[in-house]
């Protein structure tokens, strides 16, 4: 079993955590943690999408990729320069990736559920993104 990480300080090292009251997705080590992560940060916007989603995949591990790609696709829309950074990032796309068998349902619900509706193909543009340029931490 994965050891609970705090959603805004990172930290692993309590006896109990505060889980959200809204999606009951994240967790966070202190009330002043989650107050943080909901005024400063970007769970407001998360809690939001998360209850907007069918029960089926709000509790599915993709939750963690669709929850990533939104939140790259807010920071886009708000800095021009994290924009030009994923326009630069490797996406390694051709007639034999299997992203958008992969991950053609998640895509279609970034799409859906954002408030701006992105088309598909920009979001599965985001998911490669992701799929190339991130490290797995096991």
């Amino acid at each position: 079993m994965a050891k609970a990480c705090c959603h805004w300080c990172l930290t692993t090292d309590v006896s109990k955590y505060y889980q959200c009251s809204g999606c009951r997705y994240a967790v966070y080590c202190s009330k002043g943690c989650a107050k943080a992560a909901y005024k400063l940060g970007t769970h407001k916007r998360e809690c939001q999408l998360i209850k907007k989603l069918p029960a089926d995949h709000a509790s599915s591990a993709p939750l963690t990729t669709f929850l990533a790609a939104a939140k790259l696709h807010w920071l886009a829309e708000e800095d021009e320069t994290v924009q030009g950074s994923l326009d630069e990032m490797c996406r390694h796309a051709d007639a034999n990736d299997t992203l958008e068998a992969d991950s053609g349902s998640t895509a279609i619900l970034l799409s859906r559920y954002l408030d701006d509706s992105p088309p598909v193909p920009v979001m599965l543009d985001l998911l490669r993104v992701l799929r190339y340029n991130a490290v797995t931490i096991t």
